[in-house]
């Protein structure tokens, strides 16, 4: 050193440790969505295991949301107490005319959609992609106890969802003009067109939400496979506003009923079509 030639000398050091505390959240390691694209071998035959992750560890490193973005929930309610949700929820409204008593599983199928948004780093449970943002619910979906009303028109036999698309349009200009949302998270669609009243509410707010830089509308593309007629993915998830997004296996293949040998049988299957924006 006091020679001058040299500028530093110290051991290289191997060392071990944790991706951001992440790995401590109960669930984390099952949440193979979030992980990076990997191949792995099977220990057995040395094949080819495929994670089609999307590489949220990285993108975290940057940022994990801000809590100024809020994302809306439009479904059928979000449980707002959850230990993985209380942190981020702000409020919730309720846009179907019925009471949450009267209500069949009411929350069960928002709250999934919440926590995959928005479900705090805290050591239990999950890790939503966007944990530092903030949510907020809007039920405009449910499903009616069938002893609970008397009207016709609540739970046909072909559509067990009770939705009124006056309603879900109020909701959406009220939380754009309102509570000023940046996001809108829709886990739903129409079977075989949209009505204009839903169509004007959701272009009002892509044009003039966000201070006129238009809100942001996620549709799921449906889980009917090709069965409608007018477009291989729903309705909703055609227009040109939004954004359409299918669903993936974790080996990368689109869930449907013809998933290679290992992959299970879904339960659901991912519509498809020149409309769909992205696959998750």
């Amino acid at each position: 050193y006091e020679s001058g030639l040299v500028e530093y000398a110290q051991p290289s050091f191997s060392r071990y440790t944790k991706l951001d505390g992440y790995e401590t959240n109960s669930y984390f390691n099952e949440q193979w969505n979030l992980r990076d694209t990997t191949i792995t071998y099977d220990t057995w035959d040395n094949t080819p295991i495929y994670y089609n992750g999307i590489n949220a560890l990285r993108a975290w490193k940057f940022t994990t949301g801000s809590p100024d973005i809020k994302v809306a929930i439009l479904d059928n309610g979000v449980e707002g107490t959850h230990e993985d949700l209380f942190n981020n929820f702000l409020m919730e409204w309720n846009y179907t005319g019925y009471s949450i008593s009267s209500m069949e599983n009411p929350k069960e199928h928002g709250t999934c959609c919440a926590g995959i948004i928005s479900a705090a780093n805290n050591n239990v449970g999950v890790v939503g992609i966007a944990h530092g943002c903030k949510i907020a619910s809007f039920i405009t979906h449910c499903k009616i106890r069938t002893n609970s009303n008397n009207r016709s028109d609540v739970n046909p036999p072909d559509n067990p969802i009770y939705y009124n698309d006056e309603m879900v349009a109020d909701a959406i200009y009220y939380a754009c003009d309102s509570i000023r949302i940046h996001v809108f998270s829709c886990s739903w669609s129409r079977k075989y067109y949209v009505e204009e009243i839903l169509k004007s509410a959701i272009n009002h707010a892509t044009r003039y939400g966000r201070n006129g830089k238009g809100c942001i509308f996620v549709f799921s593309s449906g889980n009917k496979n090709n069965e409608w007629e007018t477009d291989i993915i729903r309705p909703t998830a055609v227009l040109p506003n939004v954004l359409s997004v299918g669903g993936t296996t974790q080996t990368g293949y689109r869930v449907s009923q013809n998933l290679p040998d290992g992959e299970g049988v879904p339960e659901w299957e991912s519509c498809f079509g020149d409309s769909l924006d992205l696959m998750a």
